[in-house]
């Protein structure tokens, strides 16, 4: 197997995992905050078995927006801001698989 191979197997694995524990994140903060919420707690403090204090903090934070179809071109063209970023974005074969079974019928 070549490097580059090993490469891309290894962040599969990781990609994996990954998603794996983001969904279990999420699960453990749901159950969080319906407790914060039940009792009306906007903080909620904590010490693990070894001392170490820890304090969880609720608070809603806004974001305003505005699309570019709700104001003058020539407002948006002066204002806007683009950001770019890299992005990798990993495609399975199995989606390929599904959708050629799909086109079989």
């Amino acid at each position: 197997m070549s490097k580059i191979s090993e490469t891309i197997a290894k962040w599969i694995d990781v990609k994996e995992k990954i998603a794996e524990l983001e969904k279990k994140h999420e699960k453990y903060r749901n159950m969080i905050q319906d407790f914060m919420e039940k009792d009306d707690m906007t903080e909620l403090p904590y010490v693990d078995s070894n001392n170490k204090k820890y304090s969880i903090k609720k608070s809603i934070l806004h974001r305003e927006t505005l699309s570019k179809k709700d104001i003058p071109s020539h407002l948006w063209d002066q204002y806007h801001k683009t950001s770019s970023y890299t992005m990798l974005r990993l495609s399975g074969n199995e989606k390929k698989e599904k959708h050629e079974k799909n086109e079989k019928f």
